[in-house]
């Protein structure tokens, strides 16, 4: 391999053997021969690469991404590298455009893409990197670190580098990941913003108010807000996924709205069950509007919790944080979980209702929820102390009548006798005031005898008695005088 210049060019070039006898002479695009000779070696150690069928280290590629498109591109021709590579090498502006749209191919919603593009974006410029080879671990670990945001903010912007990191690699653009073993930042010592659901009273008096209020927001007015917060808060729909709603998306035949794929969190289709009077809410609220029309007026979804501020201030609701969180339109999610918890639904059933990916986000809920409903919880446990107290009595002979046990709940063995009735816990003392009835025989017992007290029915009773019990009177073959 050597360089040379043209008599009529001041223009390097360089001209190179390959292993296999191939012979190519390529411009090198630049007068310094300094340049011209660092672009030499680099061919060269992309020629060692391709005999050891390694990929190039970052030192090399940073070197071919500073490389003139054309020889970047002949280099590609050769062999020398992947097409791939030399597409991944251009600037991080047509990169970041590409990783965006690879968002939307992938049917990512606008917000999460212009959310996922920015924040990746804004790390590069950060760091002034132009190109792949760039971005270091330690420089974007030190951004971040100095952005005046809250912890949690902070690891998404370093989630979406990452993410736009691992899309370099996987679509073949980069042969090497910079950010490759950095760890999420731990976020479990931040203080999340925490939500109140609104109680069952303060939700009836802002329903009331909004539906009387004559205030027009978000391009909604009263009549229209009173309607959405009625079904956010049976329905637990958040605020993205209600702006995504057409009138064609619900059923009013069989009582039910649907969100598309594209605008749930979980981006899975989701079909969720109306209440009548609030469908034929809905049904006269919609009137003549068309199926492709929006459901509900407002844009802006950050504005709503502003807007439900401003209808709770109407209704004398408190809304800043009193120790218990603030009042959101998030709120009201939480608030309709909170009345599944208060209303025995099972956690299962709540889990689907609200979409939750994982039976614990629900538990959570409920935990919150019913966490003073502990004390009432024990209190309905079996008192077993109490039946041993009971028990002990009876064998003592000192458990008063009106308290004595069914024979349903008999403590300890029990004998039959050739009826099928219980005779072993039978006591001495039970004493028939009708001397008409077999205290043995349940059919005699069973007979409407005036005055006949049943629960000194030995067949009855659960207490114990003689061990060989007999019928009252002479018994045949007993000794008379």
């Amino acid at each position: 391999m050597r360089l040379y210049k043209l008599t009529s060019s001041k223009t390097w070039r360089v001209d190179i053997r390959m292993p296999d006898g191939r012979r190519y002479r390529w411009p090198l695009q630049t007068t310094s021969k300094k340049i011209a000779q660092g672009y030499s070696d680099m061919i060269e150690a992309l020629i060692a690469c391709q005999i050891r069928r390694e990929l190039p280290g970052p030192e090399l590629s940073a070197v071919l991404e500073r490389c003139p498109k054309q020889l970047k591109e002949k280099i590609a021709q050769a062999g020398l590298v992947s097409s791939h590579i030399v597409t991944g090498s251009e600037s991080l502006t047509v990169l970041l455009d590409a990783f965006k749209a690879s968002l939307e191919n992938r049917g990512k919603s606008k917000v999460h893409i212009k959310r996922q593009y920015d924040r990746a974006k804004a790390v590069c410029e950060g760091i002034k990197a132009t190109f792949f080879s760039d971005i270091h671990s330690d420089q974007v670990l030190s951004y971040i670190a100095g952005l005046e945001m809250t912890v949690m903010t902070q690891s998404y912007y370093l989630g979406a580098i990452k993410q736009f990191c691992h899309w370099m690699i996987k679509s073949g653009k980069a042969s090497q990941n910079p950010l490759n073993g950095v760890g999420d930042i731990d976020t479990s010592q931040h203080e999340k913003n925490e939500y109140r659901p609104l109680t069952q009273a303060e939700m009836v008096a802002l329903l009331d108010a909004t539906r009387r209020s004559d205030k027009t927001m978000l391009y909604m007015d009263g009549p229209e807000r009173y309607v959405l917060y009625l079904l956010a808060s049976e329905t637990g729909l958040r605020s993205g996924e209600l702006n995504s709603l057409k009138v064609g998306d619900f059923n009013f035949k069989h009582l039910t709205v649907e969100v598309g794929s594209t605008n749930t969190k979980n981006r899975k289709k989701a079909v969720l069950p109306l209440r009548e009077s609030t469908a034929e809410l809905l049904k006269a609220h919609f009137g003549r509007k068309l199926p492709q029309s929006k459901a509900f007026g407002f844009q802006r979804t950050k504005k709503l919790s502003e807007v439900l501020q401003e209808d709770c201030k109407a209704a004398n609701i408190e809304t800043k944080d009193n120790g218990s969180g603030r009042v959101v339109f998030y709120s009201l999610r939480h608030g309709f979980a909170t009345a599944l918890a208060e209303s025995g639904v099972h956690p299962r059933t709540a889990q689907e209702l609200m979409r939750h990916s994982d039976i614990n986000l629900t538990m959570q809920k409920y935990t919150h929820v019913l966490k003073g409903n502990d004390r009432a919880a024990v209190e309905r446990l079996p008192d077993f102390q109490d039946a041993i107290d009971r028990q002990q009595m009876k064998m003592t002979g000192t458990l008063p009548a009106e308290n004595t046990l069914p024979c349903s709940l008999p403590f300890g063995r029990t004998k039959q006798d050739k009826n099928g009735h219980s005779v072993d816990n039978i006591p001495d003392n039970s004493i028939d005031d009708n001397k008409n009835v077999n205290p043995y025989d349940s059919d005699s017992c069973n007979k409407k005898t005036t005055g006949h007290n049943h629960m000194n029915c030995r067949h009855i009773t659960g207490e114990r008695g003689d061990s060989n019990p007999r019928p009252p009177g002479p018994q045949p073959g007993a000794l008379t005088n």
